[in-house]
């Protein structure tokens, strides 16, 4: 593994509603720097002109990361990507069937043909082209390995197999995967995008990561079109803990990039999302205290200080005697004439009330809010209307 490409100030704000300002984004790409991310592709070539704005700032802040940018297999976008100053750019060449004939109107012939045009036009250019075969998951394995072996003729230095609407599963990864990287034979770096619709894309960018490929694409939380994309802080701790491979990423800025990414994006971060959510290192349940106590490692997988967070130990409507007695000594209750029993009662009644009457209440406020700002486009282009009269 080469190094990971981060996603979320492109992929990320691609998720309807979500809108960074330049100086946010600058944010995130700063801590994404610190943290040893590779490269991150921080925009579309074309989205708006402040974007642009944004790409420059942007190549002043960086010190490490490498910037990339995408753009469709279009050439005069293409050449506007040379003007910019970004290191990299992400073309998007659309390989499955219905995009090839749905989408592009091309037949695969006339698609291959312009995959040589522009390898060939811009191969002396210094920018690095990362080749992106969108919807490679659904694509025609012969036309897969032509598209592949023309990549590599024409020395592309990178292609990147794409998930795009969550075909695979662990095995389907493990066989598709296999069979590509058998076409690659180690003459071109290997990359992956995998998309989270039935929520495997960080088991299935896992599994690519073991196989060998270079590059795996992520984003902070996992945040992207639809379902999201394999999570950045999932794949470090997976490669970490599960695969032993050192991600190079510093693992202690995780929780403040997907607390920053929260904030920016309007996206709550789910309560019980793998190692930034508020439960995992929170333990209420009877048997787990108890294990807890005795050895952490009996029910955390992740030691919380590794990640820059802290333990926690809670009182509940799981909790046993021995937990709670523990939880309360560091109190200043007296336990020695409290009825532990009447007191988990009371406890379990108030939390079924401020359930009732406070999370709901934020939930459902929190839902309102995005129905509205969804469709807060409607009401931008009524005041427009009413300004110029037509």
């Amino acid at each position: 593994m080469k190094g990971i490409i981060d996603n979320t100030l492109r992929e990320g704000e691609q998720l309807p509603g979500v809108a960074f300002t330049c100086k946010e984004k600058l944010d995130i790409l700063e801590l994404l720097d610190r943290s040893g991310i590779a490269i991150a592709d921080i925009t579309m070539f074309g989205v708006h002109e402040r974007e642009m704005d944004f790409v420059e700032e942007a190549s002043r802040i960086k010190k490490r990361i490498q910037l990339g940018i995408s753009v469709r297999a279009i050439e005069k976008e293409i050449e506007g990507c040379f003007k910019l100053p970004v290191d990299e750019l992400f073309i998007i060449f659309p390989v499955s069937p219905i995009h090839i004939r749905k989408k592009l109107n091309l037949t695969e012939e006339k698609l291959l043909e312009r995959l040589k045009n522009i390898l060939a036009s811009f191969s002396k250019e210094k920018k690095k082209l990362n080749i992106v075969a969108e919807d490679a998951s659904r694509a025609d394995t012969d036309f897969m390995k032509k598209f592949t072996e023309i990549s590599i003729e024409l020395k592309a230095p990178t292609i990147l197999f794409c998930d795009t609407v969550s075909v695979l599963y662990p095995r389907k990864t493990y066989e598709l995967v296999k069979s590509w990287l058998d076409m690659c034979a180690g003459n071109i770096e290997t990359g992956v995008h995998f998309h989270n619709d039935f929520g495997l894309s960080t088991a299935n960018t896992l599994i690519a990561i073991e196989m060998g490929v270079d590059y795996p694409s992520v984003t902070i939380s996992g945040i992207g079109e639809r379902g999201g994309n394999a999570s950045l802080e999932e794949i470090v701790l997976g490669m970490e803990n599960l695969l032993g491979i050192d991600p190079g990423v510093d693992k202690k800025i995780l929780q403040l990039i997907a607390d920053k990414t929260e904030r920016y994006s309007g996206i709550i971060i789910s309560p019980n999302k793998p190692i930034t959510g508020l439960f995992p290192y929170t333990h209420e349940s009877g048997i787990h205290v108890d294990g807890i106590m005795k050895d952490a490692s009996t029910y955390e997988p992740i030691n919380p200080e590794d990640v820059g967070r802290k333990r926690q130990l809670v009182i509940g409507k799981h909790s046993g005697i021995k937990g709670m007695l523990n939880i309360l000594k560091n109190t200043d209750v007296n336990t020695v004439d409290l009825d532990l029993n009447g007191f988990l009662s009371k406890l379990i009644l108030k939390l079924v009330d401020t359930r009732r009457k406070k999370i709901n209440r934020l939930i459902n406020a929190y839902h309102g809010e995005w129905g509205r700002r969804l469709n807060l486009w409607k009401a931008v282009l009524e005041e427009i209307s009413k300004r110029t009269g037509k």
